[in-house]
């Protein structure tokens, strides 16, 4: 019989032992087999199992170095990622928000003034107002006139038919910061609706935007 049906780097331990079974097994019948045989087939027993040694020792080796390499590639994707998530950054999206709410304060303020230009510039051209009882004098024109209530305070002008009125900037946002609660129905740390917290007052202006 040939001493082994493998290369040596092939061999398996299993293969190896089996190889000696058989040998043993043929000098039990009473075969032909030598001490040199017997006692290469053990040598290869032990050559199999440090050959298979190496092998798993270099298996796991690889194993744990692609382990290792894919944590640190999974480390850099995902760095990279938050690097340029730009506006999905909540940071930078309130940035925004609150530029966009300076900016609703500044346009209602912007507006506020303006109709107290228009109802003075009414006043010096003798353009009649309508006061708090809502009395109409002599010469209202219910295209061009300023409402005025105590205190001479303007609430509104209509200009050319159209009305514009005075606007409250904190009523504003909060109607804004109520429609994107409610949309997204959302809640406070404890678990209260949050545009149920909010006023319930739309400005006439927006109510088709809610």
């Amino acid at each position: 019989m040939s001493d082994t049906t493998n290369t040596e780097q092939d061999l398996t331990p299993e293969q190896a032992e089996a190889e000696l079974a058989q040998l043993e097994q043929t000098v039990v019948d009473g075969g032909d087999v030598t001490i040199d045989q017997l006692s290469k087939a053990k040598e290869r027993i032990s050559f199999a199992r440090l050959i298979k040694q190496g092998r798993d020792a270099r298996a796991a080796a690889k194993r744990e170095q692609e382990a290792l390499d894919l944590r640190a590639k999974t480390k850099t994707d995902v760095a990279a990622k938050f690097a340029a998530r730009g506006s999905t950054d909540p940071t930078v999206a309130y940035q925004r928000a609150v530029a966009a709410l300076e900016a609703l304060v500044t346009a209602i303020e912007a507006n506020n003034s303006l109709l107290s230009e228009t109802a003075e510039a009414y006043s010096r051209g003798g353009v009649v107002p309508v006061g708090w009882d809502q009395q109409l004098l002599e010469g209202y024109d219910p295209s061009n006139f300023a409402n005025v209530s105590h205190g001479n305070e303007v609430t509104a002008v209509t200009v050319g038919g159209k009305l514009y009125r005075k606007e409250h900037a904190g009523t504003w946002a909060q109607v804004a910061l109520r429609k994107v609660a409610r949309d997204h129905q959302m809640t406070t740390t404890g678990g209260t609706f949050l545009d149920s917290m909010l006023t319930r007052d739309t400005p006439a202006a927006i109510e088709g935007l809610q």
